[in-house]
Order: C-alpha cells, then sequence, then structure tokens
C-alpha cells in the first residue's frame, strides 16, 4: 500500500509538471504591475498605487499586453507559464506594434506555440520567476541590485517626411519620396548620439532595388564617415549560449556604445534594423535591453535576447529560437581628440534640434565654463524658445544656469547642482522672446556623466492680441518653413464694427488635411 501511494504521489507531481498553466488577464495584469513598480523604481521612484493599468486588445493568445497611465510605458506577459513572465516592457509609451517589435514578439510567440504542442515543462529557473512576481512585495525586492544603463539614444526618428526629404522621389510613396530604410534609419540615430561627423568623406553612387544590407554598415561607416575600423558584425548564431552573446551585448553598453542590432523573422522573410542603446539586469541576470526601433519612437521598450523557454525533456535538445540576430559593435569616431567636450562659446542657430555638454560616451571635464547661445536664425518677432532635458546628471561644486536671453544679464530661469530636491528633468523652460543663454561650469574636483537637452522655437504667438486698426500678421517662420503649430490672434480695435483681412501671401502643405481657419 506504501509503494502504491508512493508512485501515486510520484505520478500527481510529474502530470503537474508537464500540464503547465495558462494564465489569465488579470493574473497577468498583477504580474505586470508588480514588474513594471520594482523596475522603474530603479531608475525613478514612483508610488505603487499611481501606476494604473489598462489592458490592450491585442488579440493573441500567447501574451497579454498592458498600458501604463497616460503614455507611462507597456507591459507583455506570457499567457504560458512555461516561458519567463515579463516578454518585453517600456517606460517610454503606450504600445503600438511596429515591424521590428513585431520581430521580437513573433519570437516569443513561436517559442510558447512549440512549448505547448510539445508538452514541455518549465525549468525550476522559471518557475521562481513567476513565484517572485506572483507573491511580490517591496520588502522582498529592495534588496535587489538592479544594475542598468538608461537609452543612450534620445532621437526618435523615422522613416518618412521629413526624415526622407532628400531620398529619391517615388509617386507611388505616401509623401512623394521613397523611405529611409530600417539600416539607414538606425546608423543615422547612432551618428546624431556622437555629433559626428560635421560631413562625410568623398562620395559612393549606385542602383538597386532593394534594402540596404546590414554587415555593409559595418565598412561603410568607417570608409565614409570617419567611424573606427573596429567596427564589426557579430553573430548570435555563432555563440554557444545565451550568455556569452549578452555579455559582449552588455560590454558595448558598459561603453556607452550604441549598436546597429538587426534580426530576421523564422520565415526567412526580410530582416529589419535598429538600434539597441541601454539594457536593466537584476542580480546578474534578468537581462533586457532597450530598444530604439526607428519608429518615431514607437514601440521602444525593452526585450529580452534569450530563449523565454528552458526546459529539459525527455532526451532531446532544447531548440534555438535566435532568428539570426545580429549586431554591429565598436562604432565609435575614429578621431583621438573626440570627444571634443565642450567650448567656451557654443552658438545654436537651428530652429530645432538637441545638444549635450560635450561629453558623450564619457564623463564631463573638470574647470569647465561653457556657454550656449540659442538664437534660431529663423525667429521672427511673435517667436520664443522652449527647452526641456532628456538627461541630467552633474556631481557636487558643478552648476547649470539657464536664462531668458542671449546672455548673463538677462533674467534667470532656472538653476541646478548636485543634491538639488527639484531637477529639470520632465520641465519645459520658455522664453519671452528668440534667445535662450545657458551656462554650465564645472569644479576641479567632481564630474559626472553630464545632461543632454532637446529645445524647439515657436514662431507664432499661442495667443497674440492686435488693437490697432491696421496691421500685418504673419505665421512668425520667415523665410523658414513653418513647423507644427497651434496660433491665436486676436483682432480687437477699439470701436471696429467689421473686418477686412487681406492675404498678400500664402502657402500650406494641402497634403495635410487640416482646416487651416475657423
Amino acid at each position: 500500500m506504501k509503494n502504491k501511494l508512493l508512485v501515486l504521489l510520484f505520478m500527481l507531481l510529474f502530470i503537474g509538471n508537464i500540464f503547465a498553466e495558462n494564465i489569465p488577464e488579470e493574473r497577468a495584469k498583477i504580474i505586470a504591475k508588480n514588474f513594471y513598480f520594482d523596475r522603474i523604481n530603479a531608475i525613478d521612484n514612483r508610488d505603487f498605487a499611481s501606476i494604473k493599468l489598462t489592458s490592450v486588445d491585442f488579440r493573441n493568445e500567447y501574451f497579454h499586453v498592458f498600458n501604463v497611465g497616460r503614455d507611462e510605458g507597456y507591459v507583455v506577459v506570457s499567457a504560458d507559464d512555461r516561458a519567463i513572465p515579463i516578454l518585453a516592457y517600456s517606460f517610454e509609451r503606450n504600445f503600438k506594434t511596429n515591424p521590428n517589435l513585431d520581430f521580437f514578439l513573433n519570437m516569443y510567440q513561436e517559442q510558447i506555440k512549440y512549448a505547448r504542442e510539445n508538452k514541455v515543462f518549465s525549468s525550476d529557473f522559471i518557475k521562481r520567476k513567476w513565484e517572485k512576481l506572483i507573491n511580490f512585495s517591496f520588502e522582498n525586492t529592495k534588496d535587489d541590485e538592479i544594475v542598468s544603463v538608461e537609452p543612450l539614444i534620445f532621437t526618435n526618428w523615422n522613416q518618412g517626411y521629413p526624415w526622407n526629404a532628400m531620398c529619391p522621389i517615388d509617386a507611388a510613396a505616401t509623401d512623394g519620396r521613397v523611405p529611409v530604410g530600417c539600416v539607414a534609419t538606425a546608423a543615422v540615430q547612432v551618428m546624431k548620439y556622437y555629433n559626428y561627423p560635421e560631413y562625410g568623406i568623398g562620395s559612393h553612387s549606385y542602383y538597386a532595388s532593394g534594402y540596404a544590407f546590414t554587415p555593409a554598415l559595418a565598412s561603410a561607416l568607417p570608409l565614409y564617415f570617419g567611424y573606427s575600423y573596429d567596427a564589426s558584425t557579430i553573430s548570435k548564431n555563432s555563440y554557444s549560449s545565451d550568455n556569452a552573446w549578452i555579455i559582449d551585448i552588455k560590454e558595448q553598453l558598459d561603453a556607452k556604445r550604441p549598436m546597429v542590432y538587426a534580426g530576421r523573422p523564422e520565415d526567412g522573410t526580410a530582416g529589419h534594423a535598429w538600434v539597441c542603446d541601454g539594457y536593466q539586469m537584476e542580480d546578474g541576470q534578468d537581462a533586457y535591453f532597450h530598444m530604439n526601433f526607428g519608429w518615431g519612437g514607437s514601440g521602444n521598450g525593452y526585450c529580452t535576447l534569450d530563449n523565454i523557454i528552458t526546459y529539459a525533456t525527455g532526451g532531446g535538445s532544447q531548440d534555438d529560437f535566435n532568428l539570426d540576430q545580429r549586431a554591429i559593435i565598436n562604432l565609435y569616431p575614429d578621431d583621438a581628440d573626440y570627444p571634443y567636450h565642450c567650448n567656451s562659446n557654443n552658438y545654436i542657430g537651428g530652429i530645432e534640434g538637441t545638444f549635450n555638454d560635450g561629453s558623450v560616451n564619457e564623463d564631463y571635464q573638470n574647470g569647465n565654463n561653457c556657454n550656449y547661445i540659442i538664437e534660431p536664425t529663423c525667429a521672427a518677432i511673435y517667436s520664443y524658445v522652449e527647452l526641456s532635458f532628456d538627461r541630467f546628471d552633474v556631481n557636487l561644486g558643478d552648476v547649470l544656469k539657464i536664462y531668458d536671453g542671449n546672455s548673463s544679464e538677462t533674467e534667470i530661469l532656472g538653476e541646478y547642482t548636485y543634491g538639488d530636491t527639484i531637477l529639470p528633468n520632465n520641465k519645459i523652460y520658455s522664453t519671452k522672446g528668440n534667445g535662450m543663454y545657458i551656462n554650465f561650469t564645472t569644479d576641479e574636483q567632481y564630474n559626472a556623466s553630464g545632461w543632454n537637452a532637446s529645445y524647439k522655437t515657436n514662431l507664432c504667438p499661442i495667443e497674440k492680441d492686435f488693437g490697432k486698426k491696421n496691421d500685418v500678421l504673419n505665421d512668425g517662420s520667415g523665410l523658414c518653413v513653418y513647423g507644427a503649430s497651434s496660433c491665436k490672434y486676436i483682432l480687437n480695435p477699439n470701436d471696429a464694427t467689421t473686418f477686412t483681412l487681406n492675404f498678400s501671401e500664402f502657402e500650406n502643405n494641402n497634403k495635410i488635411p487640416y482646416k487651416w481657419f475657423s
């Protein structure tokens, strides 16, 4: 009898391992919120109760998708406990798929599908991951060490207009020109990160009906753009394990070198390329890598590069779902003087853009006194400048000041240093006119990674009163092309009963179906 009970117990345990559990949406939502809270607090302070999740009707039986707040990110949770719980997540925007994100989602789906069809069961490693998130509490996770390199790329460029404005004309294209292409979009975002080079080298012409091939980029960037000849393409298929691949990818990001990353779907169709520019890793494992997919910010977030299912079978080896992942590594300028760090005066005349303290992939230098003067050349009488910071990290004794004008003699808008409880992140600074002056000084003792800033010029007023009986109005763009704006002109001269409005010039983009006047 005793032997029979032991056999029965063994069979029950064995059956419990084989027949894994599908994860219902409500449980997945709890897991998603626990994970998001754990990871977001590695880079920002968030209260658990403030995190609001809503389900995305993605109609997929293999995973659940949840949006966080209003454009505060998303979490993708496996619908099967044989896979790792969290497949992808973001802190940036709500979920919106694109071909590059689809590459990862399809890879995850094929693995979960394989596990179900072959009735495999999960490893103890994966079980512990599920248990940790199901039984989550802050007390149980506060000692977890989450090591991260926050996303290095701050641009969210795309393949259509205006990025393809210099591409060949194509009447069949949406905006009349061929798209940039995913390889080129990824490459120029890496080049913008370094702000290098100012000019290309030589020239190259060709006729082609297809798309750029990712490995060709490793030779083109050194040859035509002055990047290091150390640049090379590595393939995950040639690595002995997921861990070995992750070590090499992590090493590039620890050196603050973003990579062009690529993958090809299992069906052999055309591959995709994007930028890998950051990671989060907990206790030396659970690595998720940040991807800038090159679709205007759509879908950007963290994905796992591993096989998401690790299991034991009755004698077979585990299938490989790597799907020809590749990366171009060692992308950095071939210039002994790079980075150039900041100069005494830096004049910025574009209508919008990004700039930084000059240190790029290094810490800023000691003993600096640098000025940044933003004076957009296209600005008109109504225009004003708006500034925001994508990253801000300064050390003790180092100070950044922002002025409302083109010199330090004007009104100060903000002053920040190490230890301030209020930092300029997530805040917008506006001038009263066309000009902004920024001063950054560092002492001789400490340094840090520095800051990145974005600015734009609003060419027309949000609201402007005109009280004269006769006046001249314009959109504020001068000789330049107007941008995305919402402007209001109020005509209110005293004793006026009728108005006559004459246009001496009127030109708009009639491809955009907006109502111009109301």
